[in-house]
């Protein structure tokens, strides 16, 4: 699920010009963290025994942070000029 949600920035620029993609950003950002708070609100207590609920969240972090993950990735891999 971890890998599936680091993946998903990159995806989801793809359909946005690159002069909105900071807009773009900034409102995936505001609905992960949506989606992030209103799961941990519906399963308080089942995070423990619920791998389901557990993977779930897992996929909504990584997704939350993606943009992170793709630009840490992007310069370590870009040559010095």
């Amino acid at each position: 699920m971890r890998g599936i949600g680091l993946s998903r920035y990159r995806t989801r620029m793809l359909s946005f010009s690159p002069i909105l993609r900071p807009l773009a950003l900034i409102a995936y950002s505001l609905n992960d963290s949506r989606r992030i708070l209103r799961h941990l609100l519906r399963h308080r207590g089942q995070l423990q025994e619920d791998i389901v609920a557990q993977a779930e969240l897992r996929f909504y972090i990584a997704c939350l942070t993606s943009p992170i993950f793709f630009w840490r990735q992007y310069f370590s891999n870009t040559p010095p000029n």
